[in-house]
């Protein structure tokens, strides 16, 4: 599930129209998820929180004050210490083999974060591609790669059907060492 920041003006329109607004008799929760541009369970999760504070299906629209919605907020909101879910407590358990796989070492190159979610997932760490990618990347030095040894050269071509375009060799290479030229 994505985290999604709860929007106080959108708790407050949900109890509004779930009070019935104008006299008009009070919808559904189908009917408000319709209005108001949200899921239907989302909605029962405002309304049945908003109940839990004291909201009675009775009460006038001026019941839903600051007090009422920052319960609900805090009811509906989910638990994140440090803003980040479950998933990203398991991978700080990993952070040290994760920055080892990131980088890769000596002659084992840096591994994908498709092969390390298949390790992690060996080992019993099953989370998320979306968020062992923001954890690789903010806390691991995933996507900070140094530039490859060989620079880019494209010699231009008089013919317009193609441009060659040849990746530099190795330093090792240069200076006489056996290293492959990768294209």
């Amino acid at each position: 599930m994505a985290f999604r920041e709860v929007s106080v003006n959108e708790i407050r329109e949900v109890l509004r129209v779930w009070l019935g607004v104008a006299g008009l008799p009070a919808p559904g929760y189908r009917r408000i998820a319709a209005h108001c541009g949200l899921d239907r369970k989302t909605v029962r999760r405002y309304v049945e929180a908003a109940q839990a504070a004291g909201l009675c299906r009775d009460d006038d629209v001026s019941a839903v004050d600051d007090e009422l919605i920052g319960a609900v907020a805090e009811a509906v909101r989910p638990v994140r210490p440090h803003g980040h879910g479950a998933a990203w407590e398991q991978l700080m358990a990993f952070e040290e083999q994760i920055t080892a796989w990131v980088a890769g070492d000596g002659e084992q190159r840096p591994l994908t974060i498709t092969k390390i979610q298949t390790l992690l997932d060996r080992r019993g760490c099953v989370v998320p591609y979306r968020t062992l990618n923001r954890f690789a990347s903010e806390r691991c030095g995933f996507g900070r790669r140094t530039p490859l040894c060989g620079l880019l050269m494209v010699t231009p071509v008089w013919s317009a059907r193609s441009i060659s375009a040849t990746w530099g060799c190795s330093p090792t290479q240069a200076m006489g060492g056996a290293a492959r030229c990768m294209r």
